[in-house]
């Protein structure tokens, strides 16, 4: 992916998930602006309504992302 937008424009920076928080604090620091701590999603409302139905028509609709970003299940069935 970033090789596809580096040839329109290059990144300023890349953030890896593991260190987001020290990312976006460098990325605020930049532009002069406090850093705001990452918010926490909340699946709550996914997982009440999540069953292996659900999983599966998202992986048939969305099967390039699945294989290209890796995804897998989001849960497994109980």
């Amino acid at each position: 992916m970033l090789q596809g937008f580096a040839q329109f424009q290059g990144p300023d920076i890349v953030v890896r998930e593991e260190r987001l928080a020290e990312g976006l604090a460098f990325a605020a620091a930049e532009l002069g602006l406090s850093a705001l701590a990452p918010a926490r999603a909340d699946f709550s409302a996914l997982a009440a309504i999540w069953d292996t139905e659900l999983e599966d028509a998202a992986r048939d609709a969305y099967q390039r992302d699945y294989i290209g970003y890796g995804f897998g299940r989001w849960r497994e069935a109980s």
